[in-house]
C-alpha cells in the first residue's frame, strides 16, 4: 500500500513532530501533548474577542452593575461619591409604596408602550403593503417620505406638533371643527395630553417601521405567491397563511423594539408637556431624571431605572420566547 507523505514524513522525524497522523487526503491531527494546535487556535480566538468582551463588560454590564449599586445607596450627583451612604431597599420601598407618582408614570409608559406596539405593526405592515403594491407610483418618492419623520429632531417635532394641537388656531381643531366636534386641548387637558403625545409618536416612528416590513415582504419568493395565488388562494388567505409567517422574525424585531423604546420615552414628553398636565403624561424616565437633576436624589433615580430595566428585560424575553415557539 502507498505510504502518504505525511507519515513517510512522520517516520524520518524524531520528536514532538513525528507525531502526525494522516486522517485523510490533505489533512493532518498534529498531537503535541496538551498544547495542541486546536488550542492555539483557540487561544488566539479568545484574545482577539478579549477587545470587544471589555468593552462590552465596561461599556454595557458595568454600568448596569454600578447602577444597582447606587440604588442601595442615597447620594447627591454633586457630592463626592464617597459621601454615598447605604440605605438598602428602602429606595425600592419607597418609589413602589410611598412615592405618588412612580406607579401612575409606569402606567402612563406601559400604556404608551403598548399603543406604540400596535400602531407600529398593524400600521408598518399596512404601509408596507401598501408600498410593495406594483399599482403604486412613485414607491421612492413614498419611502423618503415615510422615512423623514425619523431623521426630524424630536424638539422640531415637538413645536410642529403644538403649533397643530393649538386648542384655538391649531389645524387639527379647525379641520375636526368642520365636521361639528368642539375644539379640544390636545396637550393642556388631562384626558387628552397621553393621546396627543401618542399620535406625535406614531408619526414619528411608523413610517420607519413600514420600511423595515417592506424589506421583508421584498425577501419573500414570489414563486411562493404565484403558487398560491393557482391554487386559488384569496388576498387575505395569502397574507395568512404565507406573508405573516415567514414575517414572523421582522414582527418580534418590531414587537421588542417598540416595547423598549416605548417603555424609554422621555425625549417627545418633554419637548411638548414636560410631563403635564397634572401629571397626566408622566413617564417612568421623566420621573427619574426629575428625581437626579433637580431633586438630587440619584439612588432613588437609579432604583428606578433598575425596576425599569427589570420590566423591559423580562418583557423581552416573554415575546420573543412567545413569537419563536408560534414558528
Amino acid at each position: 500500500m502507498r505510504e502518504s507523505v505525511t507519515e513517510k514524513y512522520a517516520s524520518t522525524v524524531e520528536g514532538p513532530v513525528a507525531d502526525v497522523k494522516a486522517t485523510g487526503p490533505g489533512q493532518a491531527a498534529y498531537r503535541s501533548g496538551w498544547w495542541t494546535i486546536s488550542r492555539k487556535r483557540s487561544a488566539w480566538g479568545v484574545i482577539f474577542m478579549l477587545p470587544a468582551v471589555l468593552y462590552i463588560v465596561s461599556i454595557m454590564v458595568g454600568p448596569v452593575i454600578f447602577n444597582f449599586w447606587l440604588s442601595l445607596h442615597e447620594w447627591n450627583p454633586l457630592a463626592s461619591l464617597e459621601d454615598a451612604a447605604w440605605v438598602g431597599l428602602d429606595n425600592y420601598r419607597f418609589i413602589l409604596t410611598t412615592d405618588q407618582q412612580f406607579l401612575p408614570a409606569l402606567r402612563n409608559s406601559v400604556t404608551y408602550a403598548l399603543w406604540r406596539v400596535f400602531g407600529n405593526v398593524v400600521l408598518g405592515l399596512a404601509l408596507a403593503l401598501l408600498l410593495n403594491s406594483q399599482r403604486l407610483k412613485g414607491v421612492k418618492v413614498w419611502r423618503i417620505a415615510l422615512f423623514l419623520p425619523i431623521a426630524t429632531s424630536p424638539a422640531v417635532l415637538a413645536n410642529i406638533w403644538q403649533a397643530m394641537y393649538h386648542k384655538d388656531y391649531g389645524i387639527l381643531n379647525a379641520f375636526l371643527g368642520n365636521f361639528g366636534f368642539e375644539s379640544v386641548g390636545w396637550l393642556t387637558n388631562p384626558d387628552w395630553a397621553l393621546r396627543g403625545i401618542i399620535l406625535i409618536a406614531l408619526y414619528q416612528y411608523v413610517g420607519y417601521y413600514a420600511i423595515i416590513f417592506l424589506a421583508g415582504l421584498q425577501g419573500i419568493p414570489d414563486e411562493l405567491i404565484d403558487a398560491a395565488r393557482v391554487d386559488g388562494a384569496s388576498g387575505l388567505r395569502l397574507l395568512w397563511s404565507i406573508v405573516l409567517p415567514l414575517l414572523r422574525p421582522i414582527i418580534a424585531f418590531v414587537v421588542v423594539i417598540s416595547t423598549i423604546y416605548g417603555l424609554q420615552v422621555f425625549d417627545i414628553v418633554w419637548a411638548t408637556t414636560g410631563g403635564g398636565p397634572a401629571n397626566a403624561t408622566n413617564t417612568v424616565v421623566l420621573h427619574m431624571y426629575e428625581n437626579v437633576f433637580v431633586y438630587g436624589r440619584a439612588g432613588m433615580g437609579a432604583a428606578m431605572a433598575f425596576v425599569l430595566f427589570a420590566i423591559v428585560m423580562v418583557l423581552a424575553i416573554f415575546q420573543l420566547r412567545l413569537l419563536r415557539s408560534q414558528t
